[in-house]
């Protein structure tokens, strides 16, 4: 079976977005169509305070939700594809799906174990704490060496050949999907979209300073700290990410409604700092864990730069609110 070559597909904005993502591109490349609508909620940021347990580091770290929402969604409604998670039945049914696929010329987005992946850092390192999920493409099968084709645009991969042994040990699960064709994109049905996705963000930034504030107990014991540490570092590594995802649907806005085009490129520019500043912020939390002496010092700096960049935040959200009016 003849694979099918995506090798040659470039995409504007492959290094800064996670494996799926990046196959949702290609894969949005594929059909000829754009992708970069998908983005248009990584801006969020969403807290619910334990009140049974409000003064505690474990209320900080578990309570923040930087990520509310799929990217398959704004796909269908701004880019026309609609993409679909389907449930691992049984290795015959999912063969028969990927050769139906593969017979039709459709790539298919799969998602495997990262110790399973022989390109991957985590393969059989089970105690090397690289193993989570991996997403590529499966462009074919050959019938004679039995191995999958496959690409990986994260890693920027072509053509690899995937034996069937670890594939099917590796194999979670992939995704079905549909092209409908180019869909009509209106400048204020956008921004209301954006307006929407954010209520409430800056409250709950807010009270997520004050919980940060008044939390007692942010450095307890080391043995307690690394886990939560790892935890709440992570979180602000999606909230900078998040800003930078933004700013590739703002930069995508300015190119298609060049009457925005100006103020739109300023807004971008603008949500570029806000990632900065939450990655001040991260390594800011990080000297807690380091500095357990000054915990008071950089707790207290972390308090302050959290509420800058929700003010700045916020007033970047009015800016592109009045441009929608």
């Amino acid at each position: 079976m003849q694979n099918m070559e995506l090798c040659k597909i470039e995409r504007l904005h492959g290094d800064d977005i996670f494996c799926l993502e990046d196959c949702f591109a290609t894969l949005c490349k594929w059909y000829e169509t754009d992708y970069e609508m998908m983005f248009l909620y990584s801006w969020d940021f969403f807290y619910k305070a334990d009140k049974m347990d409000k003064d505690s580091v474990e209320n900080i770290t578990k309570n923040l939700y930087p990520v509310k929402h799929s990217k398959e969604g704004l796909l269908n409604k701004y880019h026309g594809l609609q993409i679909e998670q389907r449930e691992f039945q049984c290795m015959d049914e999912e063969f028969k799906f990927l050769i139906e696929q593969f017979e039709e010329k459709t790539p298919v987005i799969a998602l495997f174990d990262s110790y399973w992946c022989p390109w991957e850092k985590g393969y059989k390192k089970d105690n090397s704490g690289l193993r989570y999920k991996h997403a590529i493409l499966l462009t074919g099968y050959n019938e004679v060496t039995k191995k999958f084709y496959c690409e990986d645009p994260f890693y920027h991969l072509h053509s690899l050949e995937y034996s069937q042994t670890e594939f099917w040990n590796g194999y979670l699960y992939s995704y079905r999907h549909k092209y409908q064709g180019r869909a009509k994109i209106h400048f204020q049905d956008i921004i209301k979209d954006i307006t929407d996705n954010l209520t409430d963000t800056f409250e709950c930034m807010r009270r997520y300073a004050v919980a940060i504030d008044s939390c007692n107990i942010w450095i307890e014991s080391n043995d307690f700290l690394q886990p939560e540490f790892t935890n709440i570092w992570a979180k602000f590594s999606l909230l900078e990410r998040g800003r930078f995802e933004f700013a590739i649907s703002l930069m995508y806005m300015s190119n298609k409604f060049n009457k925005y085009a100006k103020d739109l490129n300023k807004l971008k520019e603008e949500i570029l700092e806000c990632a900065y500043l939450w990655s001040r912020i991260k390594n800011l939390a990080g000297k807690l864990l380091f500095y357990p002496i000054k915990q008071q010092k950089y707790r207290r700096d972390v308090v302050n730069y959290i509420r800058d960049v929700a003010a700045k935040e916020e007033q970047i959200l009015k800016d592109l609110s009045n441009l929608g009016r």
